[in-house]
């Protein structure tokens, strides 16, 4: 996932624990997210 698509889901999901709930599976994604200037999440 991209940052620039972890952007479109706040926008459109609102906050965190809203995507959290939303696309449950991506738990563990989630889980090592670092809000850092990476151009890319894996």
């Amino acid at each position: 996932i991209t940052k620039v698509e972890l952007e479109d889901l706040f926008l459109e999901y609102g906050t965190i624990d809203n995507i959290y709930l939303k696309h449950i599976s991506w738990g563990e994604s989630f889980a090592r997210i670092t809000y850092s200037n990476n151009d890319a999440i894996d």
